[in-house]
């Protein structure tokens, strides 16, 4: 079921591409005598930079994301080309000193070797530290909504206050395929490292995620002066502001996502879930969410099939939650109590012991200390092996009944 919040305009769809395509020509990878090169590299080879040190400055100790590139065999000042061969993706801090003779050739290209092989998480902030945002995110306008969009009882993308005033924005975005996906969690970015492609200029307004199978994550943040601006940057739906007691000039957060394996989607200029799709609309001042969407159990977490999981490997000391998480035929290993809420699933499974032994009776489920809490998840064709599940005494005589019957 979707709710969407209060809107203004026409929520129409905006018959405009979706997504942009690299249709730019580029430069020669060769150099002469006779034709300059221009000194920002072709979009292949920049990004053939950034896939070998994994997306990360290589430099040990270093790992920032936020990366330019440095030729080196031979330098720009000997000769102007752009082989990959003989350039390496840095930091500017590194790229500086690497310029000034700090690596050697050798060093360079053990960093352009070994990189990718030490590469983890792409980590980084947005230092855009504002009282006020226009968020714009699948095409509409969201101002002064705390919570642009939840799915079910959790936000997917939010924006929360520091001890300053300013705001800070979440993101995380369900998967049904089980891959990870980057998130944002008070303007710290986290990107996983198995993606096709990471833009992250060293300007840190933005990041740009591909995936490998084709999906993209874009966040961007810039500076509005005016409605005109606004309109220019958005000609088919900025005019839809017109008229809000918005604050010019303002900084404006825009937010692109596809989530795997579901039928939600926020585009660069439509926002679709499941049959639904909404454009050119502006909410503001909502007291709930912007818009509320509620998925299946099992749907918006990392999947599992056929494999050993000991639940004490699953959480952590200051997160005991299975959050919409899907297991199929696996072994689930304790010690451990499992609390099944918000939906969880229990299907075809074989719980691993005695009604009386394994059905635990928890009078209040919002005051659970020490239990392994399953909310959204679905366990489907499980095996469970010294776990016990704690659950409200009301449901357990029924629980019981059938664990019975199929016994």
């Amino acid at each position: 079921m979707v709710r969407f919040g209060h809107q203004r305009g026409d929520p129409g769809c905006i018959a405009r591409s979706e997504w942009p395509t690299a249709g730019v020509a580029q430069p020669s990878l060769r150099s002469t005598r006779h034709a300059a090169v221009r000194r920002t590299p072709p979009t292949p080879v920049i990004r053939q930079l950034r896939q070998e040190v994994g997306f990360g400055c290589p430099v040990d100790g270093c790992g920032s994301p936020y990366l330019t590139w440095h030729h080196f065999d031979p330098a720009w000042r000997d000769e102007q080309h752009h082989r990959p061969e003989g350039m390496i993706a840095l930091c500017v801090e590194h790229a500086a000193k690497a310029d000034g003779g700090a690596f050697t050739d050798d060093q360079l290209r053990t960093l352009k070797r070994e990189g990718r092989v030490h590469a983890e998480a792409a980590k980084g902030r947005f230092d855009w530290m504002r009282r006020d945002l226009l968020a714009v995110v699948g095409g509409n306008f969201y101002y002064r909504c705390p919570v642009v969009v939840q799915i079910g009882e959790r936000n997917v993308i939010w924006f929360t206050r520091d001890d300053a005033g300013s705001l800070l924005l979440n993101f995380w975005m369900p998967t049904a395929s089980g891959q990870e996906r980057a998130r944002i969690l008070e303007n710290f970015w986290v990107v996983p490292p198995a993606i096709r492609d990471l833009e992250c200029p060293p300007s840190g307004k933005r990041i740009h995620v591909h995936y490998a199978n084709g999906d993209e994550t874009r966040v961007e943040f810039f500076e509005i002066n005016s409605l005109a601006e606004l309109i220019k940057r958005y000609p088919e739906t900025g005019s839809i502001v017109r008229g809000a007691a918005i604050n010019w000039p303002i900084t404006g957060v825009e937010l692109w996502e596809k989530a795997p394996g579901t039928q939600i989607e926020f585009g660069p200029t439509v926002t679709r879930v499941g049959g639904v799709q909404i454009s050119g609309s502006f909410m503001s001042d909502i007291g709930g969410a912007g818009i509320h969407i509620d998925l299946p159990p099992g749907v918006g977490g990392l999947a599992f099939h056929d494999q050993d999981i000991v639940l004490s490997d699953m959480v952590a000391a200051d997160n005991s939650i299975l959050d919409r998480m899907s297991f199929r035929g696996c072994r689930i290993y304790g010690p451990a109590v499992l609390v099944p809420v918000g939906g969880t699933e229990l299907k075809n499974s074989n719980l691993g012991g005695p009604p009386q032994a394994i059905l635990w009776p928890l009078p209040d489920l919002q005051a659970i200390v020490g239990g392994v809490v399953a909310s959204g998840c679905v366990f489907d064709g499980c095996e469970f092996f010294n776990v016990g599940f704690g659950m409200p005494p009301d449901q357990i005589p029924a629980i019981r009944a059938d664990l019975t019957k199929g016994g």
